[in-house]
């Protein structure tokens, strides 16, 4: 099938400026070395890779009757194969070529496409160029991984030595700490794109009920960096963690057709309610991380929600059980720290501080002690206009706010679980 392929090495002598080369030369080669790495990541697309699961990496490939072409690389795992391209910097995938790799794909029979860029996406269908490419898609699969999730994955595996041998471990730092240098060819996301200071201004300058228009080229290239940077935060959260985080995308989403309606259904909150809205999956958190940003008001907010305890009766006593988990909020966080209380039955809510909250010191005002708490909103507020029309200052304070929160609040939070019932010793048999 092939007219030319090269076997991976950890140490590829390509030149130092072919770094796609060299990163899945390297990449491919540690699929072998740790198979388990390889399942881990391949298992996201469906595809399971064991010991005993036969595999064969190939770079530089060449299919016969394609000469003109050289994919970067070639993946069979058991009976399925996937061509393999990838860029690495500031390069962007290429529809055209992913096009002709589609189509080289369909007529030899290889069962998928795979990407790896600095591009990144929310699930691994969600394929930076399905829009253009979905027509071409439909018995060939195409799938996205993108360094900074492999950096990632690779670092939640260093981390749990107990499951790997030394000499694997081994391997998987030293990759590790390659992709971490500056000239691996692995970009983090650190800024937004210059759209975001044209959508402001055009923001401004929206009157009454106005909206945006679903045809905004600033607003487009701003979601896009949007869906970057939701995702960015996820690895980032996974990696200071080293506990898995997944970016929430409803049911509806799933599939590579899903890519495509979750950023038209964005772009209706972005130009309607000048909104960006993500959710991130903790494990084992009270509740999923919400994140917010209002482009008319100039905030981010983030927050989570927790149902107050039922077996608890009063007010007093609900507002206790959560002030007690917060009791170790570090003191210049406590006023930035915001508690909504809501009810059930009426509108509206009360709000206060928990430094406000704390300053009762258990005297709960009448119009708040009046009512029935049904649930908490603990929320963390960036209201800083200046910093928020900054393209690297608005990345750098959606980060820190998220990383704040929940070091503060989301790590401390426990969700209410209802006692078991008491055995009745009177109760008659």
């Amino acid at each position: 099938m092939f007219v030319e392929s090269h076997k991976p090495s950890l140490f590829p002598s390509f030149d130092l400026k072919e770094r796609e080369l060299r990163n899945v030369c390297v990449l491919f080669r540690i699929f072998e070395l740790v198979p388990s790495f390889a399942s881990d990541l391949f298992g996201e697309i469906g595809v399971r890779v064991s010991t005993k699961t036969k595999a064969e990496y190939l770079t530089e490939v060449v299919f016969e009757g394609f000469q003109g072409e050289r994919p970067d690389g070639y993946i069979r795992i058991g009976n399925w194969q996937a061509i393999v391209e990838a860029k690495s910097d500031s390069k962007r995938l290429d529809p055209g070529q992913i096009a002709k790799y589609v189509e080289i794909a369909r007529q030899k029979g290889v069962d998928a496409v795979l990407t790896i860029s600095n591009e990144m996406v929310a699930r691994p269908d969600h394929h930076p160029c399905y829009d253009a490419l979905k027509a071409k898609t439909r018995t060939v699969g195409l799938f996205h991984f993108s360094w900074q999730h492999i950096f990632t994955r690779i670092c939640l595996w260093v981390e749990s030595e107990g499951r790997l041998d030394p000499e694997q471990v081994v391997i998987l730092k030293d990759f590790r700490d390659y992709l971490s240098a500056k000239n691996s060819g692995l970009n983090r996301f650190t800024r937004m794109s210059s759209s975001w200071g044209f959508l402001l201004e055009d923001v401004r300058k929206l009157s009454g009920s106005q909206s945006l228009s679903l045809s905004s080229e600033n607003a487009n290239a701003v979601l896009r960096d949007w869906f970057f940077e939701e995702r960015y935060i996820c690895l980032q959260l996974s990696e200071h963690l080293k506990a898995e985080v997944k970016l929430h995308v409803p049911r509806k989403y799933l599939g590579g057709t899903g890519s495509v309606q979750r950023f038209d259904d964005s772009m209706v909150d972005l130009t309607q309610d000048l909104t960006l809205q993500s959710r991130f999956i903790v494990p084992n958190t009270a509740d999923s991380i919400h994140l917010k940003v209002d482009l008319g008001q100039k905030k981010i907010e983030v927050s989570m929600w927790l149902q107050a305890p039922k077996d608890i009766p009063t007010t007093k006593g609900r507002i206790g059980w959560l002030m007690r988990m917060l009791a170790d909020v570090d003191q210049e966080f406590m006023s930035q720290i915001l508690v909504h209380c809501s009810w059930r039955g009426k509108s509206g809510q009360h709000v206060f501080s928990l430094s406000e909250i704390k300053s009762w010191k258990g005297i709960i005002p009448r119009d708040l002690a009046s009512v029935s708490i049904s649930y908490f909103e603990i929320k963390m507020i960036c209201d800083d206009a200046v910093g928020f029309r900054s393209p690297i200052k608005f990345v750098q304070k959606t980060e820190l706010l998220v990383h704040s929160f929940y070091q503060q609040v989301g790590e401390r939070l426990k969700k209410w679980v209802p006692k078991p019932p008491k055995h009745d010793e009177q109760a008659v048999v």
